[in-house]
């Protein structure tokens, strides 16, 4: 093996290691959740937002037109940790999702939606720094064709997209809300 292959070897695992302890040290903190739902609001991805809901494109998304509905407030960790009025605030913005996804090309757009409570740790208690949110995965990167997996993606869980989330996040953003 030469010199500079062993280098980057070594390299790529201390990055690992640093991730894994900065992850894990965030994770005891408590405020993975909140530096997520931060992030989004305070970049180019964000789509929409209300007062209880930030509405934005991953930064690093699995389909061209992937959106996450992430709560804003830190302790709704699940569903049934909604307010009323985060209940509303959540339903107005799926409706928002899905009226931009049914303007974005002209048809009711298929996609896949995933509601994500908190995991629970093995004592049963709800995982700290959790923020309930809802993924929407719609498998169309235009009006005729959709996102195939290619074989890399599938095994090794790395996706590869032609289009930037800003640049996506821009696109549906400009699109016409509720009416």
């Amino acid at each position: 093996m030469s010199k500079k292959k062993g280098t980057s070897i070594e390299l790529a695992k201390k990055l690992v290691s640093y991730a894994k302890s900065v992850i894990s040290e965030d994770v005891e903190k408590g405020v993975v959740g909140f530096e997520v739902v931060r992030d989004d609001d305070g970049s180019e991805r964000v789509v929409a937002r209300n007062e209880s809901f930030v509405v934005a494109v991953p930064y690093a998304p699995h389909w061209p037109y992937e959106v996450h509905v992430r709560s804003r407030r830190h302790g709704a960790a699940r569903l049934g940790d909604l307010t009323p009025g985060e209940r509303r605030d959540l339903a107005a913005a799926l409706r928002d999702v899905v009226l931009r996804y049914d303007a974005l090309f002209g048809f009711p757009l298929p996609y896949l939606m995933v509601a994500l409570d908190a995991p629970t740790g093995e004592d049963g208690a709800v995982v700290e720094g959790w923020h309930f949110s809802v993924e929407f995965l719609p498998p169309h990167r235009n009006e005729r064709l959709t996102k195939v997996r290619a074989s890399v993606e599938t095994a090794t869980g790395l996706f590869i997209l032609d289009a930037l989330p800003e640049t996506t996040a821009g696109r549906l953003a400009a699109l016409d809300g509720p009416r």
